[in-house]
């Protein structure tokens, strides 16, 4: 299936007080710097992956006493940039940045997990990248929904270095989980989905 970049709903700029004022979507969007980024319905494949991980990694996260996962929460990194990744993680000494009232994340998570966009995959390897790296996320995963590749990024010296990588039948070893070992298409088999 092959689609067209994502373009901005919008031409004019909006504030953040605009963007928080909006209510929640469908439609869904992102904000970079008063600009709204729409965020197309994830392709089956997707959900299938951002499924498979919300089973596995919360659970590893909690039985640890390490944090919480949260999936699809918006993300406000700086004040001119507002993401929803498929997975984030805050570790239990930066709980203060999740809000209960407003049930979103106020500053930069430990970990951002994103599930490589079929439409435009720049937006994740690239755009995004930059930004996570800018803001300050230490940790960023990123996933390929076609061949099932995952790759880990850690920030050092200013700029991602990649950490851990896997194929689809490989086993995952990110260095944030010690102990952790990803197997991407067993859980995808184990879910029913055939890979």
């Amino acid at each position: 299936m092959s689609g067209t970049p994502v373009q901005p709903v919008e031409q004019h700029r909006i504030t953040k007080a605009e963007f928080w004022a909006l209510p929640e979507g469908p439609p869904n969007v992102e904000f970079e710097d008063g600009v709204l980024i729409p965020m197309p319905s994830p392709h089956g494949r997707h959900q299938d992956i951002s499924s498979a991980l919300s089973r596995v990694l919360p659970v590893y996260v909690a039985r640890n006493g390490l944090g919480r996962c949260w999936v699809a929460i918006d993300v406000k990194l700086t004040e001119k940039l507002t993401y929803v990744p498929d997975l984030v993680l805050l570790m239990t000494n930066n709980f203060s940045r999740h809000s209960e009232q407003s049930g979103k994340i106020h500053g930069v998570p430990d970990l951002v997990i994103e599930i490589v966009s079929r439409i435009n995959p720049g937006r994740d390897r690239v755009t995004k990248f930059n930004n996570y790296l800018a803001a300050g996320v230490p940790w960023y995963w990123l996933i390929d929904a076609e061949s099932l590749v995952q790759e880990e990024y850690h920030a050092e010296g200013g700029r991602y270095s990649r950490t851990a990588a896997a194929e689809a039948s490989e086993l995952f070893r990110p260095l944030v989980f010690p102990g952790l070992e990803l197997n991407l298409k067993t859980l995808l088999e184990e879910q029913g989905v055939i890979v």
